[in-house]
């Protein structure tokens, strides 16, 4: 297939893909959503929710933030005693005062609601989320998972076949890290997961790819490598575009639906998917050809 003969190519915009993602890494750090770095968490309450005391409270707030030009996140709303809370997020508390807010949404009550007697507050706090991943265990990880496939590697599809299985593993990694940076993918909660998906993922693809090409040149003396490469990478083709349809598909659901975080999980299954299909099959059987060579 064409699509498998353009090595160069691949193995340039992987380069590239790699050396962006990981330069936009090193200056921004991962895409973070305001549930998981520091934000300021922004609380506006009215003491009885009567008539349309809440409604008015919430469309001052909103009034307020977009004229400082704060933007916040609407995070969820609380019943409290007799009234109601709204809470909101946001990553920069630049202008926002608790006083003057405050102060806005009674103005608000005092001119547009129907009962009287209300009481609106607000208060602002400062708050910060512990990842849910640590940067060396996964690391760590992910050294664990290429080692062992190497080892097992080593004793089913020998050194060369081994060999290609960890460089594939390793590649993935890079690639799903660095586009995960570059598209500025928010990386929380499922970095750690989709992570292991993409190593776990290039191992299982890469395996299976090495396995089929070595049965296949030992059952003819006079097999030809590109062709029964060719064969089993076509087939190998065809069931990683039916794993990448189906998590696409999942992402798009999530944002039709409006789930938010499946839709972030989505994306990354996706990039998971596209980077260690790539790298099975144009990385590994690179690798196991050049090293059976040299055997």
């Amino acid at each position: 297939m064409k699509i498998l003969g353009k090595t160069k190519i691949f193995l340039i915009a992987g380069i590239i893909a790699v050396l962006f993602g990981m330069v936009l890494l090193g200056i921004f750090g991962l895409n973070k959503t305001v549930d998981y770095k520091e934000s300021y968490e922004i609380k506006v309450s009215v003491n009885q929710n009567v008539q349309n005391s809440s409604e008015v409270i919430k469309d001052a707030a909103e009034k307020y933030f977009s004229e400082q030009g704060v933007k916040c996140v609407a995070y969820g709303t609380q019943s409290i005693e007799e009234g109601q809370a709204f809470i909101y997020k946001t990553n920069n508390k630049k202008d926002i005062s608790a006083a003057d807010l405050k102060a806005a949404l009674q103005t608000a009550l005092d001119q547009k609601a129907e009962a009287t007697g209300l009481v609106a507050d607000a208060f602002v706090y400062k708050t910060s989320v512990t990842p849910y991943y640590n940067v060396f265990n996964v690391v760590i990880a992910t050294v664990i998972a290429v080692a062992v496939a190497f080892v097992l590697g080593f004793f089913t599809v020998k050194t060369a076949g081994a060999t290609a299985v960890a460089c594939s593993a390793v590649i993935s990694a890079l690639l799903f890290v660095s586009l995960v940076s570059l598209l500025r993918v928010p990386a929380e909660p499922f970095f750690a997961a989709g992570l292991a998906i993409a190593v776990i993922l290039a191992e299982t693809f890469s395996f299976a790819e090495v396995h089929a090409i070595r049965k296949g040149l030992k059952a003819s003396d006079k097999a030809d490598f590109a062709a029964v490469k060719d064969g089993v990478l076509c087939k190998s083709l065809k069931l990683i575009a039916a794993i990448a349809i189906a998590a696409a598909v999942f992402t798009v659901v999530a944002l039709i639906f409006g789930k938010a975080y499946l839709v972030f999980g989505g994306l990354q299954l996706l990039i998971a998917v596209i980077v260690s299909g790539l790298t099975s099959l144009i990385g590994s059987p690179v690798v196991f050809d050049a090293l059976r060579k040299k055997q």
